[in-house]
């Protein structure tokens, strides 16, 4: 039986370790972390430790990609970037930018230097106080070099000029874009009206932006300056992507826009355009291709001159995620390639003929002659967009499967036998997602529009959208799940409570009393809230290879042997950056498999402990 003397969390642990750090110990229970880390001292502003998956590849989606000489560079929401090698797709250095709070830290920008061996990344790297910053590292150690002051929040792309003069950086929040220096200086800013997705460089010393407001814009750059040239409206379609002929005189846009057909089901998507540079008038439209769902939102033109590829949330009738390849002369589609099993986020045409493309299962992979010829993705099951009743709960959430359908294969788990599986010992059942007041789920799950709950529309930032729903009987309540956070409603559409997250949430699911609030996400685990006020109380991870660990925002966790490698703390550095520790190292004080029982029966951490350490006192009386 373990004692159970009052334990700290881990974040008490920590905050008392980075006191030891500040005073150069190397000793005591916290020799572990103050020698791996001499003379290292948290920031001013240091961030609080964080709780995150670690498992050799990104643990979300992911968003941006970029090749250049051999580093393949990949940018998150797990809140790290990643350096590959190109030839073989080992990981070579996991970049970890400052990350705090529920969002901080998702990074949506990477750019490789054209000619020297340094990457910049950035997303929502500011907040709470903190200045939003553009991460400078070194491709061949790893280090943070040095940040840039964005001077606003929300970095949706980044480029380097062709000469490697000027930083640009698009954002969504501040719409717009903004340049630097390379040495970070403000060069130029100009505003949008709505988030700016796209953006593009060409070697000629040009430039081009493409906004959700449908705006496309064009610069010329280089030699350390920058200056508008024209810009362009595209109407009322979206513009999400856009890319440079070899030559610079053309621009392909991509549209993150659908046209629903008359089944309900069927979509059109809105095509890939050409258009001149110049003048931004219309050349050609290419072949609409058939897709079960989705757009065409991100878009590459080869460097020969000869292909255009685009991908996005278009998915094929078996639910696969392809690339299209146009023939750039005349517009005929010539191949779809099913990449991977979520939507395409980025695609980057290298000067071999081959492809690169992310997606946002957390892959990222090589296209060359239609086939995929590398595809590095994480090994967990998650729940496809869309399918958010691939998700199934028993009454009491101890028992929960999902993407059975999403994946074929998908994951259970049953807490009270610790077991994975998907057969299940008690029955469960999928979100229900009418009753009553909410039996029109169409107007609180827009995927484009502002849901509606009693007729009011739900207050969401611009680039948030939802994407889960449930209703919950014995609450009469609705919970809506975004890219952004989770939410509980009332029948008259107020807000119960928000709760950010830091990744998208694919299903929302609840006990048959409401106590439990359950979601999966983008990243693979699976998160139980409690449902009177949304607190955070556990956290699950299920591998593919069948290792399991499920963990509390205070650091107790219990898992399957080497599962608690996967899930660690990362600890904010003097050099603005994060460490990460291994839950492995505070085993002996947080391996607590009693703690999180009690969980499921307090939900709350400290009546758990309260409880468990009422229960060992009465057993050391009864002894006596």
């Amino acid at each position: 039986m373990q004692s159970m003397t009052p334990m700290p969390t881990a974040t008490a642990f920590l905050a008392r370790a980075a006191r030891l750090l500040r005073r150069a110990a190397c000793g005591g229970a916290w020799a572990l972390l103050a020698c791996a880390s001499p003379g290292q001292a948290q920031p001013a502003a240091a961030a609080q430790p964080l709780l995150m998956v670690e498992q050799g590849a990104h643990s979300a989606p992911v968003r941006r990609i970029d090749v250049a000489r051999g580093w393949v560079v990949t940018a998150s929401d797990d809140r790290t970037a990643r350096v590959w090698d190109q030839a073989s797709g080992e990981l070579r250095h996991v970049l970890r930018p400052l990350a705090f709070g529920d969002e901080g830290g998702r990074l949506y920008g990477v750019a490789i230097h054209p000619s020297r061996p340094l990457v910049a990344v950035g997303g929502t790297t500011g907040g709470e106080g903190r200045p939003h910053a553009i991460y400078l590292f070194d491709l061949e150690s790893g280090a943070l070099l040095r940040t840039i002051d964005a001077r606003a929040g929300h970095v949706r792309n980044l480029a380097w000029s062709a000469d490697g003069s000027v930083l640009l950086a698009t954002f969504a929040g501040e719409h717009g874009l903004r340049a630097y220096s390379l040495d970070g200086a403000p060069l130029l800013e100009v505003r949008g009206a709505g988030p700016v997705f796209g953006l593009a460089v060409s070697p000629h010393g040009l430039a081009a932006t493409a906004g959700l407001d449908g705006s496309v814009q064009t610069f010329r750059v280089g030699a350390g300056a920058i200056a508008p040239l024209q810009r362009f409206s595209m109407g009322a379609r979206r513009a999400a992507g856009v890319s440079f002929s070899p030559d610079g005189q053309r621009l392909a846009i991509a549209y993150a826009d659908v046209r629903i057909g008359a089944n309900g089901r069927e979509s059109r998507h809105e095509p890939v355009e050409i258009i001149d540079a110049a003048s931004g008038r219309s050349l050609a439209r290419l072949d609409e291709v058939p897709v079960f769902g989705g757009d065409l939102r991100v878009v590459a033109w080869s460097r020969d001159g000869h292909s255009i590829y685009a991908g996005g949330t278009a998915y094929t009738r078996a639910y696969e995620f392809p690339v299209v390849q146009f023939d750039a002369a005349s517009g005929r589609s010539l191949a779809v390639t099913p990449a991977a099993s979520d939507s395409i986020t980025d695609l980057v045409a290298l000067p071999d003929g081959t492809l690169a493309f992310s997606s946002f299962d957390g892959s990222w992979g090589l296209l060359r002659d239609a086939r995929v010829v590398r595809r590095t993705a994480p090994g967990v099951a998650t729940v496809r967009g869309g399918m958010s009743d691939d998700f199934e709960l028993s009454d009491d959430a101890r028992s929960v499967r999902w993407g059975v359908r999403s994946t074929g294969t998908g994951r259970g788990f049953q807490f009270e036998r610790r077991q994975v599986g998907v057969q299940m010992a008690t029955p469960l059942r999928a979100p229900e997602t009418r009753f009553s007041l909410f039996n029109r789920p169409s107007d609180w799950n827009l995927s484009r529009g502002t849901p509606i709950v009693g007729g009011k529309p739900l207050p969401l930032a611009q680039d948030e959208r939802s994407r889960a729903l449930a209703v919950v009987r014995a609450t009469a309540t609705a919970l809506i799940g975004t890219n952004r956070a989770v939410y509980q409603l009332d029948e008259h559409g107020n807000v119960l409570w928000r709760r950010a997250v830091d990744t998208e949430v694919r299903a929302l699911n609840a006990s048959s009393d409401g106590r439990w609030v359950v979601g999966a996400l983008a990243d693979g685990t699976v998160r139980w809230w409690r449902g009177r006020d949304g607190v955070h109380v556990l956290t699950l991870l299920v591998q593919s290879d069948g290792r399991w660990v499920v963990w509390t925002p205070g650091g107790y966790f219990d898992a399957s042997a080497g599962a608690d490698r996967l899930v660690g703390w990362a600890l904010a550095n003097a050099a603005s950056s994060m460490d990460f520790y291994s839950l492995n190292r505070f085993r002996e004080r947080f391996n607590r498999p009693d703690v999180i029982d009690a969980l499921l029966q307090t939900q709350d951490e400290a009546a758990a402990l309260a409880q468990l350490q009422a229960r060992d006192a009465a057993l050391r009386e009864a002894a006596l």
